[in-house]
C-alpha cells in the first residue's frame, strides 16, 4: 500500500501541469480558429485565422502546444476505395535550427507520419509533398514551435522565412507560431503579415492572487502527504518562490521536483513518506541546486 502511495506521488510530481487561465485562454482561441473552418454557411467564405503566440522562456509555450496536440488526437479514415488515411486535426512541429526550407518541410512530413526523402531532394519537391499531405490528412491547426529560429538563423532572411509560413497559410489550415517575443518582428515586418497573423502574449506570473492561486493548484495536484502551504499568502512562500522562479511555471516545476528529491521521495529505494515534509529549509536547498542564477540572492 505504501509503495503504491509513493509511486502515485512520484507520478503526480512528474506529470504536474496546471491549466491556468492563460493556458485555457489560448486553447479556447485555438478551438475557435478551428471551428471557423467547419462552417457550413454557403454564403460565408472561409478565411483561416493564424496567430503568433509569444512569451519569454519558461512561461510554458511548448507545454501549451504539446498538450493541446494530445487533447486533439487523430483517427483513421477509410475512403471509398478502401484506402486508410491518417487524419491529424492538430499537428505540432518544432522548427529546425539552423532554419532551412528543406529541413522545415522534412520535419512537417515526419510529424505527419510520412517517410522523409532518402535521397537529396529539391526543396520544391519536399514542400509540395508536405502541402499535399497537410490537406489530405485534414490538418486544421499546424503548430510551429520555436519560430524564433527563423530570426536567429543568419543563412536565411526573415522575409524568406515568412514566405514559407505564408505559403502554409494559403492551403486552408490555421497556423499557430510559437516563440519568444523576438518573433513579433516577423509579424510586424509587413502590413500583409500583420493583418494575416493575430497575436497572443503569455506573460510571467506577477506576485499577486493569481500567482497564489497557481501555487495552491500546484499543491492540490501534487496531493503531498504533508501540507506545504505553497499558495498561502500568510507565509513567505509565495514571495520567495516568485523571487526564485521569476514567476515562470517551468522553474516552479523544477523546484518542486528537486525538493522531493532532497527528501528522498524520488529515490528508487524510497519505502515510506514519513520524511517527506517540505520545509522552508528544503525549498532553499532545492533552489540552490536547480535555480543557480539566484544563489547569491540574500534572504
Amino acid at each position: 500500500m505504501v509503495k503504491n502511495e509513493i509511486s502515485e506521488l512520484k507520478q503526480r510530481i512528474n506529470n504536474l501541469y496546471i491549466e491556468h487561465p492563460a493556458v485555457t485562454r489560448i486553447w479556447n482561441r485555438f478551438d475557435s480558429m478551428r471551428s471557423d473552418l467547419m462552417t457550413t454557411d454557403p454564403g460565408y467564405e472561409i478565411e483561416p485565422r493564424h496567430i503568433f503566440v509569444m512569451g519569454d522562456s519558461g512561461v510554458g509555450k511548448t507545454q501549451i502546444a504539446t498538450r493541446y496536440k494530445k487533447r486533439n488526437t487523430g483517427y483513421i479514415h477509410v475512403d471509398e476505395e478502401g484506402t486508410e488515411i491518417d487524419i491529424c486535426p492538430v499537428v505540432n512541429v518544432k522548427l529546425p535550427y539552423p532554419f532551412t526550407q528543406l529541413e522545415f518541410f522534412q520535419k512537417i512530413l515526419t510529424a505527419l507520419g510520412a517517410p522523409i526523402f532518402k535521397y537529396n531532394p529539391r526543396v520544391g519537391e519536399v514542400k509540395r509533398r508536405a502541402l499535399e499531405l497537410l490537406q489530405k490528412q485534414r490538418v486544421e491547426l499546424l503548430i510551429l514551435d520555436e519560430t524564433n529560429f527563423i530570426v536567429t538563423t543568419t543563412r536565411i532572411s526573415n522575409v524568406e522565412g515568412m514566405e514559407q509560413l505564408k505559403d502554409l497559410s494559403n492551403i486552408g489550415l490555421c497556423l499557430a507560431c510559437f516563440g519568444t517575443p523576438l518573433i513579433n518582428q516577423l509579424r510586424l515586418m509587413d502590413d500583409q503579415y500583420k493583418s494575416r497573423f493575430e497575436n497572443e502574449m503569455i506573460r510571467r506570473f506577477e506576485l499577486n492572487d493569481d500567482f497564489c492561486d497557481f501555487l495552491q493548484s500546484v499543491e492540490e495536484q501534487i496531493e503531498p502527504p504533508y501540507s506545504i502551504g505553497l499558495g498561502d499568502s500568510g507565509t513567505l512562500l509565495p514571495e520567495l518562490i516568485h523571487l526564485w522562479t521569476e514567476g515562470t511555471p517551468r522553474k516552479i516545476h523544477k523546484l518542486i521536483r528537486e525538493v522531493y528529491r532532497i527528501v528522498g521521495v524520488m529515490d528508487l529505494t524510497c519505502s515510506n513518506l514519513s520524511e517527506a515534509k517540505i520545509t522552508l529549509d528544503t525549498l532553499k536547498k532545492a533552489k540552490d541546486r536547480v535555480l543557480a542564477e539566484h544563489e547569491n540572492v540574500v534572504m
